[in-house]
């Protein structure tokens, strides 16, 4: 899941049950971040929360990531770019869950934005 911090933030947070998943997200993310692919990752964060008042606090894993815009399957950034982008995640290990719903613009440049492991290949977790 993602949450959009604030109408005005740059950056938002991603949120998993599952620690493993969270932490392989975050460090594929900061991976492809680092090579220009992905949005910047932030802090590592543990959200407490219950569901009722009652309930027994339950815990999220996740992380801060810089907010990028939708792109469109039509638009040109998506025609020009995402063969390219697709590619170099694959060079990576990443990339086979790469669609329109999983690019996102920073600026003109396309970028990927989801590392779960059907993106990036780790289906043991």
């Amino acid at each position: 899941m993602f949450f959009r911090l604030s109408k005005s933030s740059k950056f938002g947070v991603k949120v998993y049950d599952d620690q493993e998943h969270a932490e392989q997200a975050y460090k594929s993310q900061k991976l492809a971040a680092s090579k220009g692919l992905a949005p910047k990752v932030g802090k590592r964060l543990v959200i407490m929360y219950r569901r009722t008042k009652s309930s027994h606090p339950q815990a999220m894993y996740g992380y801060e990531t810089q907010i990028a815009r939708k792109v469109y399957y039509k638009s040109p950034a998506w025609k020009n770019q995402s063969q390219e982008l697709e590619r170099r995640l694959i060079e990576l290990g990443m990339g086979r869950d790469f669609h329109p719903t999983n690019g996102r613009l920073i600026g003109q440049r396309l970028v990927c934005v989801d590392f779960g492991n059907i993106s990036t290949g780790y289906d043991y977790i």
